[in-house]
This record gives C-alpha cells, structure tokens and sequence, in this order.
C-alpha cells in the first residue's frame, strides 16, 4: 500500500512539473513573439532630423539679421535688411535674385513668397546644423529664434503640398507593386496621413488645376520616405 502512495506521489508531482514547464515555455514563447514583432515596426523617426524655415520677409522688412556660420566660426552668408552678403560681395535680396541664387543651394528659396528653407538637424544648445550647397553650416537658434521655425520630417511633409511625380507616382496602395491612379497628375493634393514610408493624400478641393475641382474624391498613397531619405516632392504655394 504504502508502495502504491508512493508511485502515485511520484507521477503527480511528474505532471505538476510538466505543466509548469509547458506554462513557463508558452510564457517565453509569446515574449519571443512580442520582441518579433516589435522587431518588424519600423524604428523611430528622429525629432532631430526636419527643415528650418526662415522668415527672410521679417529679415527684408524689418531690418532683420540671419546668418549661417561655418564650422570655423566665419559667416558662410549674412542677410541684414534689404541685403544679402556672400562672399564679399552684396545683393539686394529680391531685386538682385538672379545674380546670387546658384550661390545658395538650399532646400527652397524664393524670397518673393517668402520662402527660405533648409534641411537641418537640432544640435545642442539650442543650434542647427544646415546643409547648403552639400555642406554644412550652423544657425544660432536662440538668436534667430523670432524668425525661424523648425519642423520635423514628419510634420514638413504633412503640411506640405505632396507632390506625385513619374519617379513617384500616386498608388492604389502603400506598397511598389500597387496599381499607379489613373490621371493623378490633373489634380493637387493635401495630405491626410503617415503611415510608415507612405503618406496617404487626397485632391485638394480648394487648390486645384482646371476649371473646378473634381467631383469625385481623388484618394491615394505616395512613397514619402526610402532607405530613411525623404524622397517625395513637397511644394509649399499652392
């Protein structure tokens, strides 16, 4: 008898600990699949990479003052008032455009619609590093502080007006292989939403080439981002 208890403890106790083991292991298997699939999103978009958007009317307008310093410490370029300085010499900003323009290689600059635009990344102490003319300069942040803006990668493309091109056609879908839309480049487009490296867009009711604005709405996606490089067309005037 006292045999019989025995055996039985043992095959209980046997049973207990395989189904303590089953449980630790669905435990680490499904902690396995949390760290899987959180290996598959996408890594986060730095809020330190975007674009500075300078306010060159307020530099024209008002007697303002906005340079960009090189890594020596020296003006790259200079604005003061009506005036632009490179290189020794002086144009005025609007009137003498044509003249200097190819000297400021930038991510958008049309003074006229007060447009000045640079690729930037913050940096510490409140500074940028910008690129112009596939180098780098460096913008006092808290100097210029009145007259600049930054904004993320995220937040310059979904204020923008996305613009589809041959290269980067409007899509059905987010992916490469889905449908191109039929006739997208008859209409302008706002945008609705990232998902990913994708922007969802829509025509813009309000912007619109033609006549009037499309009955129907026009709704797609557009590859905004590629190997973590902007890609897509972003225009800033309707």
């Amino acid at each position: 008898m006292t045999s019989f208890f025995i055996k039985t403890f043992l095959v209980l106790s046997l049973i207990s600990c395989a189904d303590r083991n089953k449980s630790t292991a669905d435990s680490v298997d499904k902690t396995i699949d949390k760290t899987s699939e959180t290996s598959k999103e996408e890594p986060l978009q730095s809020n330190n990479e975007g674009y500075l958007f300078v306010e060159i009317s307020k530099i024209y307008n008002s007697e303002g003052e906005f340079t960009v310093m090189k890594d020596n410490g020296n003006p790259m370029f200079y604005f003061k008032g009506k005036n632009i300085f490179i290189a020794d010499n002086e144009y005025d900003i609007i009137n003498d455009e044509h003249a200097y323009k190819k000297l400021i290689n930038v991510e958008a600059y049309f003074p006229e619609n007060d447009l000045f635009i640079l690729k930037a990344n913050k940096t510490e102490n409140s500074s940028y590093e910008v690129t112009i003319n596939d180098g780098k300069g460096k913008v006092d942040g808290e100097k210029y502080s009145a007259i600049i803006k930054f904004k993320t990668q995220q937040e310059y493309v979904l204020e923008g007006y996305p613009n589809p091109t041959k290269d980067n056609p409007l899509r059905v879908s987010p992916n490469d292989s889905s449908d191109i839309v039929s006739g997208y480049e008859d209409h302008t487009y706002i945008s609705v939403e990232i998902e990913g490296d994708w922007l969802k867009v829509k025509d813009d009711k309000e912007c619109y080439s033609g006549e009037e604005p499309s009955k129907d709405d026009i709704i797609g996606w557009i590859r905004w981002k590629k190997d973590g490089k902007v890609i897509i067309d972003i225009r800033h005037i309707c």
